[in-house]
C-alpha cells in the first residue's frame, strides 16, 4: 500500500491491511476486473447513467480518498471524459 492516503489512517488499521494484503492480484480478482470494465464500457454506451462511489468498508480503501481513482478508473472504461462523470 504505497499510496499516501494510507498515511491518515490510524496505524492499527494501516497495519491490518497491509498484513492481508496480497503479494499479487489472483486470477479471479483479474477475470473479474475485465469483466466489470466491459459491462461499465457497455452501460455507458447504453446511456445508463453512471455514479462512482466509495467509502465503503473495504479492504485498501480509504474514506474519502478514493473517489478520484473511482471517477478516474469510471471515464477510462466508459470512454467518456471525467467531467460527464461528475454530472
Amino acid at each position: 500500500m504505497a499510496e499516501p492516503d494510507t498515511d491518515f489512517l490510524p496505524p492499527d488499521i494501516r497495519g491490518n491491511w497491509l498484513a492481508g494484503r496480497p503479494a499479487k492480484a489472483s486470477d479471479r480478482i483479474v477475470a473479474e476486473l475485465a469483466t466489470l470494465k466491459k459491462l461499465t464500457l457497455a452501460m455507458s454506451q447504453a446511456d445508463v447513467p453512471l455514479l462512482a462511489g466509495t467509502d465503503s468498508p473495504s479492504f485498501g480503501v480509504v474514506p474519502g480518498a478514493s473517489v478520484d481513482d473511482d471517477l478516474e478508473q469510471l471515464a477510462r472504461n466508459s470512454h467518456q471524459d471525467w467531467q460527464k462523470s461528475l454530472i
